[in-house]
């Protein structure tokens, strides 16, 4: 912990609330009563984190490989991969290869790369992963699904103060979902041009982010730019556009990611999500997790856990 010792110095020792820190797959302690099913003795490995677990499975499916990702677009949303070989990150800081002294922290070269940018600007993080010096990135957006029902809220009030009968919100949902999906081009384009005319332009950013560290008052918010006065706003196309805005976002194009794991209940209900993600990731062989196909952080868990014990056993 960087901060304890400044800590202890000023006499407020921490020491003996802090957990001591250890690598993933390492025994702290046996069970010492029969628990659920499991008998005493069980050996008890030390705690894994939440997101790790949950894009374990996916991103380890190909061990060898580094260009597959997670993504989840439920509330929020959130997209993982891991590091790149070709990028150093030690000690919090990201250097371009290995031979090169820089690093964000120290004097930035002339030509930085997207990573260095993207990660200076606080738009990612570089989280520890499994093994040791093993890193994943994450970009995790405040901005998902909330965005999308945010829209459809704006849709039911529209329609109650023109007097119109009340629609249930998963009506919406359908008829919006219906109403895109019979605009496809035959080619999987997400609308077909009479439909697009518009071209406007939606940032989601209507919650904020984390790496804004402007307070809520100050915060610019979301915006629809790219109106012209010949537009044609129909529906499909302004809700295509809020779509593909909450996608864009989330997108890091930069990262070389040929196989992506899509997931989220946002995902379920807004289809067009899934098209503006393989619009945008044309050369990603995209995949869709059903819900009830959806890994859970603790399934993540189990597994890893499982290949550790097999690493023992067969030591």
């Amino acid at each position: 912990m960087i901060g304890q010792p400044i800590l202890n110095a000023t006499g407020f020792n921490l020491s003996h609330l802090l957990p001591d820190i250890v690598p993933c797959g390492t025994e702290v302690g046996k069970l010492t009563f029969d628990w659920e099913g499991i008998p005493a003795g069980a050996s008890v490995y030390v705690a894994l984190g939440d997101l790790q677990c949950s894009v374990y499975p996916f991103l380890e499916r190909q061990k060898d490989s580094n260009d597959v990702a997670a993504c989840n677009i439920s509330t929020s949303a959130q997209i993982a991969f891991k590091m790149p070989s070709n990028l150093g990150f030690t000690n919090g800081h990201v250097s371009p290869s290995s031979s090169s002294s820089s690093t964000i922290n120290s004097v930035p070269p002339k030509n930085k790369s997207i990573f260095e940018t993207l990660f200076e600007s606080k738009r990612i993080d570089v989280w520890p992963f499994f093994k040791p010096g093993e890193k994943i990135v994450v970009a995790a957006s405040m901005n998902g699904g909330n965005v999308i029902e945010r829209f459809v809220k704006m849709l039911r009030f529209w329609c109650r103060q023109l007097g119109c009968p009340a629609v249930e919100t998963s009506q919406v949902y359908e008829k919006l979902s219906h109403a895109a999906s019979c605009h496809f081009n035959v080619n999987g384009s997400p609308l077909a041009p009479i439909q697009i005319a518009s071209e406007i332009i939606v940032d989601p950013r209507l919650f904020g982010e984390r790496y804004d560290q402007a307070s809520s008052m100050e915060a610019s918010g979301g915006s629809v730019t790219n109106i012209h006065p010949d537009d044609i706003f129909s529906l499909p196309a302004v809700y295509a556009a809020v779509c593909s805005g909450v996608v864009r976002n989330l997108l890091l194009i930069w990262a070389n990611v040929k196989e992506l794991y899509c997931m989220g209940g946002a995902m379920k209900r807004n289809p067009l999500l899934l098209e503006q993600l393989i619009s945008e990731y044309s050369s990603v062989d995209v995949n869709c997790i059903s819900e009830d196909k959806v890994i859970e952080a603790c399934v993540g868990a189990a597994l890893y856990t499982a290949t550790v014990i097999e690493g023992s056993e067969s030591c």
